[in-house]
């Protein structure tokens, strides 16, 4: 099977998929991630191998593929922690947005639901972005709606509902992290 997937045979990637998808699920549900994270994990533990399947070698007799697989489970679930520890760095309020908004219209109703500075941010921040890399930001993050499903409803790829997300809160970071920076000056 390794070599159908270093190969990339649809045939064995299909098997793979089969057999191991719920080993790495079950993994990261050990890791205490809830099954909407697990799912996501799972989803970038196999893009990973998917793109670096070819490189997979027996370093030494103690090397296996399953321990490969592991290792790159753990990494893709450090990363998710990491990027939330980050994110809570920021300290931005988002638990006070309501989830029930439409991300199209405009963000005028926020200073009565979440602090100004917040609605300052968002406001800020979606005139940096492009409007499917806003609604992506919105619907998985403030939502919280699943990846796939945004990627479904806004016809991309999961991976581009991933990548637009990742901007939009970088930019958001930024900017919150820049005003902190102000706000500390002027003190």
């Amino acid at each position: 099977m390794l070599r159908g997937l270093q190969r990339q045979s649809d045939e064995d990637w299909r098997r793979f998929t089969e057999k191991y998808s719920p080993l790495v699920y079950r993994w990261c549900r050990r890791s205490n991630l809830c099954p909407e994270d697990a799912a996501e994990v799972t989803q970038e533990t196999f893009i990973a191998i998917l793109q670096h399947v070819e490189r997979f070698t027996r370093a030494d007799s103690d090397s296996t593929f399953r321990g490969w697989l592991w290792t790159i489970t753990h990494r893709k679930i450090c990363d998710l922690m990491r990027g939330r520890r980050r994110w809570a760095m920021v300290d931005l309020p988002l638990e006070l947005l309501p989830t029930s908004h439409d991300s199209t219209s405009g963000l005028d109703w926020l200073p009565h639901t979440a602090s100004a500075r917040l609605a300052e941010a968002l406001q800020a921040v979606r005139g940096m972005v492009e409007p499917h890399s806003w609604q992506a930001f919105w619907l998985t993050v403030v939502e919280l709606r699943p990846t796939d499903d945004v990627a479904a409803e806004l016809n991309l790829s999961p991976a581009a509902v991933r990548q637009a997300k990742y901007r939009t809160l970088k930019h958001l970071r930024t900017w919150w992290a820049s005003r902190a920076v102000e706000d500390s000056i002027d003190v």
